[in-house]
């Protein structure tokens, strides 16, 4: 049997940037940018790269380039008071942190897959890479300044991270809005710099340094359209959703027996957002149920497929944002 789940792929994509304890549900938001320059640069693809992100279940990339210099411009520019708040998102983490969300072309963010003791499945050791140009000495100078003195700077595998007490929630990098204890950064070299806790940035400097396992950036590496600008995937650990309720046996079953996820977030002339038919967003959620198949996936449809020929929906479509 085959059965047909729909869901909401903006909703997913940025679960991943939330740090945050989920049982039966997942949650998300989405993303902002203005300024800069007007040309938009064509950055390699992810599994070309070398990425130090430590071994990681779930996988997110945004192009913040783009989407800040055309996505958010172009779908909100008849909207000038949402327009002002994502650009004063931008500026308050600026603010705050010392970091510009406008001065880097992509963000990599890896994250644990974890279930607690209790059932619930936690995101667990987030950790963001963001890649662009990297002044160390002027990141540093930014990180102290937006502080107002409550920095503390440490040395771990000949890099400088910069902690910073936050104790508060915020718009990462202007996008999503979770809460921070510690603000951990460093520049890992002229055009990287990773952020997180302390102890998950300190495992990017190991990363970076081989001393542990990095993160498959081959899992971000299905086809995509070329008006995408986030991408995510990972592989859910066996057992993980092991005892979902929903109400339907059948549904839990099916979650399951969830091996994995991919997905994207493309965007048209008319923006950014979720649709049925056309308009402004096309919406790209794959998840794997074994066994492994090619056909495990379709645009806008999580599907699974049993040994039997039949095929039953069991959701409506997803709802728009």
């Amino acid at each position: 049997m085959r059965r047909t789940l729909y869901a909401s792929t903006l909703a997913l994509t940025l679960a991943a940037l939330a740090q945050t304890a989920v049982a039966q549900t997942r949650r998300g938001t989405q993303a902002p940018r203005t300024g800069g320059t007007t040309t938009t640069r064509t950055p390699k693809p992810l599994a070309a790269e070398s990425i130090p992100l430590p071994a990681s279940d779930a996988l997110l990339a945004v192009d913040l380039d783009k989407l800040f210099k055309e996505v958010v411009p172009r779908s909100l520019a008849g909207d000038a008071a949402r327009l002002a708040q994502v650009n004063a998102d931008v500026e308050d983490f600026k603010a705050r942190t010392g970091i510009d969300a406008r001065a880097f072309d992509r963000l990599i963010v890896g994250a644990r897959i974890v279930r607690l003791a209790s059932g619930a499945v936690k995101i667990d050791n987030v950790t963001a890479i963001a890649r662009g140009p990297v002044n160390s000495a002027a990141l540093g100078a930014a990180i102290r300044a937006s502080s107002k003195g409550t920095v503390t700077e440490q040395t771990y595998g000949g890099k400088t991270i910069y902690v910073t007490t936050v104790n508060d929630r915020i718009k990462l990098f202007g996008i999503a809005k979770m809460r921070v204890g510690e603000l951990a950064v460093a520049a890992l070299d002229a055009e990287t710099v990773a952020l997180g806790e302390p102890a998950d940035v300190r495992a990017a400097i190991d990363a970076q340094a081989g001393r542990v396992p990095r993160a498959d950036m081959a899992l971000l590496s299905f086809p995509k359209g070329p008006n995408d600008f986030i991408g995510f995937a990972g592989n859910v650990p066996p057992g993980t959703l092991a005892g979902v309720e929903t109400g339907l046996p059948n549904v839990d079953r099916a979650v399951a027996s969830i091996q994995g996820f991919y997905g994207s977030v493309a965007s048209t002339a008319a923006g950014p957002w979720p649709r049925r038919g056309p308009g402004a967003c096309e919406d790209v959620l794959t998840i794997c149920f074994p066994p492994p198949s090619s056909e495990c996936g379709f645009k806008n449809r999580i599907h699974r497929r049993d040994a039997e020929d039949a095929e039953r929906t069991v959701a409506g479509p997803a709802r728009g944002m």
